[in-house]
């Protein structure tokens, strides 16, 4: 569409006044952001040649020779008043494409108001006269471009206007010629097995029960592949001895199915059992430490004063993603019980308030004297926790109690997360 200019549609020529002093252009040709500026001396320019002047490495005004910025221009309302009042042709009183060039007006189906320049964008959006394309379809041929008053006259020649169906009155497009031969529920046909009329919505419950319909026999399964109009399936299922040698292949397969239907849930079943045994003991760990060379340990590590070295540690070992490790003081932890082995188990991250059950057994030969503690606790502030009395030195250490066989000790520690019964909340 041909944009306009509001010289364009100018009813009367305007004054010098209303016009920029560089090129001579109206000082605002769009409607939509009507703004006069000037420099500080008054002088008006268009705001294209604002731009081009300030862009200028001179920065100033083209008469007075003013400086100027583009944000300190200010604005002549008095002027932008005026020039607002001016009267003009609305742009639809014209032909949509120019012609060699030019506008042209239509003396017949153009609009004949005369506005002012503050009316225009609101007579645009409301013109009766405003150009549209065919709101129907993209698609159509017929003058698919009219005006907005036109649309009536436009619609009734339209293919693609859509009106109720006579029968089931879903808009259609008038050129949807298909719509009551295939589409349309509410439309009459006849069956084509027994001619018997009904409606379209009709016709899949009627072919459950037409008697003309060719069917399978219901045995088919069974063997039996013979078809028959539907109103003999009576006389043909009495045959073959009322089928029961099909009905018998049936009853077999069904056996063979239901057997393997049984097999396949008792090795679901076992599969369970296995992951469920699985989940249990994914929360437990269990392990051994033997600590060779033990009483020369006894004698190396005395216990004067704590000290962070005064330990035997096991190698660290990973459960539930996290590392642990034991650590054992064979003359005690502190001066108060040098005369017990401490153990305590380790947590090596910073992790709050874990709640652990755990166990220590250091192993006699004789599995009835092996001593074993448990508890339940938590792991705090980076702590270890375990006993610093587990067991008296004396009585281990002493040869023949049957604890260090071959100058080794073995403690034995089981690990365990129990499972939470905490009420789930949401606050």
């Amino acid at each position: 569409m041909t944009e306009f200019k509001i010289s364009d549609l100018l009813v009367k020529p305007l004054s010098e006044s209303f016009s920029c002093i560089v090129c001579t252009d109206l000082l605002s040709e769009t409607h939509d952001k009507i703004q006069v500026n000037q420099c500080p001396h008054g002088h008006c320019l268009c705001s294209d040649c604002w731009t081009k002047q300030i862009e200028n490495k001179k920065k100033e005004c083209p008469i007075c020779r003013a400086k100027v910025k583009l944000e300190f221009l200010s604005r002549n309302l008095f002027l932008e008043s005026e020039f607002k009042k001016k009267k003009v042709y609305c742009k639809y009183q014209y032909k949509e494409e120019k012609e060699d060039g030019k506008i042209i007006k239509d003396e017949e189906n153009g609009c004949k108001d005369i506005i002012r320049i503050e009316e225009m964008e609101t007579h645009f959006k409301n013109c009766q006269y405003a150009f549209i394309n065919c709101p129907n379809s993209e698609e159509c041929k017929i003058n698919n471009r009219f005006r907005k008053n036109q649309l009536e006259e436009h619609n009734k020649a339209c293919e693609y206007l859509k009106v109720p169906c006579q029968y089931c009155k879903t808009p259609i497009a008038k050129i949807n010629k298909d719509h009551l031969e295939s589409e349309c529920q509410s439309y009459k046909i006849k069956c084509t097995h027994c001619k018997l009329g009904m409606l379209r919505m009709e016709l899949s419950e009627h072919l459950e029960i037409c008697p003309e319909m060719t069917i399978q026999c219901k045995y088919k399964e069974g063997g039996c592949q013979v078809t028959f109009l539907r109103k003999h399936q009576a006389d043909h299922l009495a045959s073959e001895n009322n089928h029961i040698g099909f009905i018998q292949n049936i009853i077999d397969q069904h056996r063979i199915l239901l057997d393997e239907s049984d097999r396949c849930f008792k090795r679901l079943k076992s599969s369970h059992e296995t992951l469920e045994k699985r989940l249990t003991n994914i929360n437990k760990y269990s392990n051994q430490w033997v600590i060779e060379n033990w009483m020369q340990k006894v004698i190396d590590i005395p216990n004067d004063e704590v000290t962070s070295t005064k330990r035997v540690s096991c190698p660290m070992f990973y459960f539930n993603s996290r590392k642990y490790n034991v650590s054992c003081f064979p003359n005690g932890f502190t001066p108060a019980n040098k005369d017990y082995i401490s153990l305590y188990l380790h947590l090596h991250e910073a992790s709050p308030n874990i709640n652990i059950k755990f166990s220590f057994e250091i192993v006699n030969s004789d599995p009835t004297k092996s001593i074993k503690k448990e508890k339940n606790s938590y792991f705090q502030n980076d702590k270890g926790i375990g006993w610093e009395k587990f067991a008296e030195c004396k009585t281990i250490n002493t040869l023949g109690e049957g604890f260090v066989v071959g100058n080794k000790l073995i403690i034995k520690f089981e690990i365990e997360i129990p499972q939470t019964t905490d009420p789930l909340t949401t606050k």
